[in-house]
């Protein structure tokens, strides 16, 4: 067996991950992988933010504001802290384009709280808001109004924006890892009126969206 066949895939990587940070995404577990695993230590993370956003998302919908105030307080925190543990290894990294570097994190750092807020200010659903995040709606299919509304949301430029959505998509780890199974670290991006049409929004709704 040559060195080549003998280097861990990311698949492998991001299970161990998964399963050495059963309990959340610890930024020391997440610092150790990075380390170990620097040619993966943005895939990592990003996977950690999803995860934790995710995770947090969830809860929040069925809590109380007091209990989503708070948790939306930590979440901010806490991604913050996962960030910090490899944004110098990303700046430093000369293979990736500053503009790509500068878009990768439109949604970095966003509450549980302020991610609802969009979700409410663009018309959406839970579903659709997550597959923008994870970049699972073809850019190219997206209206150039809701780009501009978008970007406005995210205080971002749409270049930015546009430029975050080609990256490659990433899958939520609740979808990503079952209990066999490798994680998914791709996904076949849907065009957003695909996206639309099978969201929960009412009728009325996604026809404001298709017609943006």
């Amino acid at each position: 067996m040559n060195q080549k066949q003998m280097q861990p895939s990311l698949d492998s990587v991001l299970l161990d991950f998964h399963v050495d940070a059963a309990a959340g995404p610890n930024p020391a577990i997440l610092e150790r992988y990075c380390v170990e695993y620097p040619q993966f230590a943005h895939e990592l993370t990003d996977h950690a933010v999803q995860w934790l956003i995710g995770e947090a998302m969830a809860v929040a919908e069925s809590s109380s504001s007091s209990v989503e105030h708070s948790s939306s307080g930590l979440v901010s925190r806490a991604i913050s802290r996962l960030y910090d543990r490899i944004r110098e290894r990303d700046l430093s990294s000369s293979s990736t384009p500053v503009r790509e570097q500068q878009s990768q994190g439109v949604f970095e750092g966003l509450g549980v709280g302020r991610m609802r807020e969009i979700r409410d200010e663009l018309g959406l659903d839970t579903p659709l808001i997550s597959k923008l995040r994870n970049r699972l709606i073809d850019p190219e299919t997206v209206p150039q109004a809701f780009l501009d509304r978008l970007a406005k949301s995210l205080q971002r430029t749409v270049e930015e924006i546009v430029v975050y959505l080609r990256l490659p998509p990433t899958v939520h780890a609740q979808a990503s890892f079952k209990s066999e199974g490798k994680p998914m670290t791709s996904a076949k991006r849907e065009s957003f009126d695909a996206a639309v049409r099978k969201s929960s929004l009412s009728e009325a709704c996604r026809q404001a969206l298709l017609k943006a």
